[in-house]
């Protein structure tokens, strides 16, 4: 066996893991490896090694060239499939955690039982093993009963998910044509998406849902200019605003003989987008997608710890459709009844109600509100607070003059004065209650008001508008459970402050002789504060101590005096404390003068939470309240 291979995997194995676990002198991860050599082609072990690890509950970090690196709360770990010079498969599990050897040692057999026998629990593979298109091996779909199994068992079917899904990308090679980039995913290797001539662009698409990954396949053009593509990675996304990188190519031109470049997957997401690594054209013949499960689809652990795949039932054959409501969260129109206006009105003399047309709740392909003609007409609505969005739809009228909405663009803004344009529609016409409203996503984006504005002069008219929130629920433990389905349980917000009382740390202190001064912000006291020293971005953070779902931030100012010096802070959120990402920029506005926080609604998952001034000033915190749920 390549020993050489292995011992440089564990050496990169304990690496990643050293840098994924803050400094401790008490650090010490335990490695576990067996290794053996099997009667198996290296696809076969592939195959094995992905089911194994999410039979197990791992997230894949990274695959290829006959590996797979995966991760799962402390353990780390890699399972390697090397061929042998007799055509069999030398393969290896290596297991590196910062728990006990015990532990780290369970974790590997656990691993290595999944690797050498597929068919626990009942999984396996009619339509290939894990899914992979290509790999096939005999068998009997069902449960095991016992004895020896002649094959691998019955997994779901793979299908190419990004068939004629919303498709995007960078720039439009011709801006004439908004449906460029839906010619990658068209079914016809004729057809070509391209961007413009730019630095780095890309292509994406939505996928509708998060699934579980199984395989890529890239079709270069091929008339021509095929060495556009040889240095593209491929990034992943489950909620198209934290990217990670799963796949860099290594320069290599493909495509000459018409095949794809064909990516085995391990992993998860709804985002699937082609990144160049240079300025140029990025042009794609076709992209497919493979999956199969949709995450969290269904009931239960299902058989052999699929979910969605009911207990008792067959693991295989069919692939649920996407959720309309995401398990993770329900989607939650917070426009429907909000007070709307416009910047003219077509009746006369003006009926200031008609505003409120477009967000009644009813879409009958006319118009709900109506404007005069002239330059720029708008329509807006406020939705009572700063609220982190997830997408708007938009419906247009459809008894005639659709094609007035043409120019469209979406605007946010926290306090009515500062707008910020989010989205402006390519020109096309777009429909409404047939099922083909625009749908404009806008997760990363919070605002309380959302405006519509052409970009000419024209009548402005629209059917509905439509602004989803996703928000988590609880049982309310005080509300009686609904006796049919009319009758639904009552369902309230989770409200538990997860700050209080937990680590905090700032960047620099106003009194360096007080080493409790971060821990005034969450003592539940409002006549203490934390104060950081005069400095040039000073941040303040707290340690929630484990991932949790985020409902509520509560941000309350100093009493005392100093309260300007709020007014430019923004929101980092983190899981590891390693990869930040930015949630919210406050926009300058000063606040606090009557002891109210500033109040921002949140719908995503983080385990720090941190408080950081855009300007060189003093942060100061009188409290602080995150509010959530227990992440599943």
């Amino acid at each position: 066996m390549n020993t050489t291979r292995v011992y440089s995997l564990c050496l990169t194995l304990l690496a990643y893991c050293a840098a994924a676990t803050q400094a401790s002198a008490q650090f010490r991860p335990a490695q576990m490896r067996s290794s053996e050599i099997a009667q198996w082609s290296q696809a076969d072990c592939m195959a094995r090694a992905n089911q194994a690890f999410d039979l197990e509950g791992y997230f894949v970090d990274s695959t290829g060239g006959g590996f797979y690196g995966a991760h799962k709360g402390s353990a780390h770990a890699y399972i390697t499939c090397d061929p042998s010079a007799s055509g069999k498969v030398v393969w290896s599990v290596i297991v590196a955690s910062t728990a006990s050897d015990e532990s780290c040692q369970a974790e590997r057999d656990r691993l290595v039982s999944r690797l050498k026998n597929p068919t626990m629990d009942g999984v396996g593979g009619g339509a290939g093993i894990g899914g992979i298109p290509g790999v096939r091996t005999g068998g009997t779909a069902g449960r095991s009963t016992g004895g020896t199994s002649s094959g691998i068992e019955n997994l779901p079917a793979s299908k190419n998910l990004a068939l004629n899904k919303p498709a995007q990308q960078s720039s439009y090679y011709n801006p004439a044509n908004p449906k460029d980039p839906q010619f990658a995913v068209d079914e016809s290797y004729d057809t070509v998406s391209s961007t413009d001539l730019e630095n780095q662009p890309w292509w994406e698409v939505d996928l509708g849902a998060i699934y579980r990954l199984t395989e890529a396949h890239i079709y270069n053009r091929k008339d021509c200019c095929r060495e556009r593509l040889r240095t593209f990675k491929v990034l992943l996304s489950d909620d198209h605003l934290s990217w990670r990188q799963y796949y860099s190519h290594d320069g290599s031109i493909f495509g000459d003989d018409g095949r794809p470049l064909t990516l085995q997957m391990g992993t998860q997401a709804r985002y699937v987008r082609i990144q160049l690594s240079e300025r140029n054209y990025l042009s794609l013949a076709e992209i497919e997608v493979y999956g199969t499960t949709v995450l969290g689809a269904g009931g239960g652990e299902g058989t052999g710890g699929l979910p969605g795949a009911q207990p008792g039932s067959t693991a295989g054959g069919t692939l649920r459709e996407p959720l309309s409501s995401p398990p993770e969260g329900s989607l939650v129109n917070i426009a429907l009844g909000r007070p709307a206006k416009q910047s003219s009105y077509y009746s006369q003399p003006a009926r200031l109600e008609e505003s409120q047309g477009a967000v009644d709740g009813k879409k009958d392909g006319r118009f709900g509100f109506h404007t005069q003609f002239e330059p720029n007409p708008w329509w807006q609505v406020d939705l009572g607070s700063v609220i982190p969005l997830t997408e708007i739809r938009i419906f247009n009228r459809l008894d005639c003059c659709s094609d007035r909405a043409r120019t469209i663009q979406v605007l946010l803004s926290n306090d009515e004065n500062n707008w910020t344009r989010v989205f402006a529609n390519n020109g096309s016409t777009f429909g409404g209650n047939d099922g083909k409203p625009l749908v404009v996503p806008l997760s990363g984006y919070s605002a309380r008001f959302v405006r519509l504005q052409l970009t000419e002069t024209y009548y402005l008219h629209l059917d509905e508008v439509e602004i989803y929130q996703r928000v988590w629920w609880e049982e309310d433990s005080t509300a009686g459970r609904g006796t049919s389905p009319t009758q639904p349980s009552t369902r309230v917000p989770a409200s538990v402050n997860l700050a209080i009382n937990r680590p905090a740390q700032q960047s620099s202190f106003y009194n360096p002789s007080n080493p409790k001064d971060p821990q005034y912000a969450i003592d539940g006291n409002s006549d203490t504060f934390s104060s950081t020293d005069l400095e040039n971005q000073p941040w303040w953070e707290v340690d929630l101590g484990a991932i949790y779902k985020l409902t509520e931030a509560r941000i309350y100012n100093r009493k005392d005096c100093c309260r300007d010096r709020l007014r430019t802070f923004k929101i980092l959120l983190s899981n590891d404390r390693a990869n930040w990402r930015l949630y919210y920029s406050h926009n300058g506005s000063v606040f606090g003068d009557d002891e109210r926080p500033f109040t921002l609604r949140m719908d995503t998952q983080a385990r720090y939470v941190r408080i950081q001034l855009n300007e060189r000033n003093y942060l100061s915190l009188t409290e602080v309240e995150i509010y959530g749920l227990k992440a599943q």
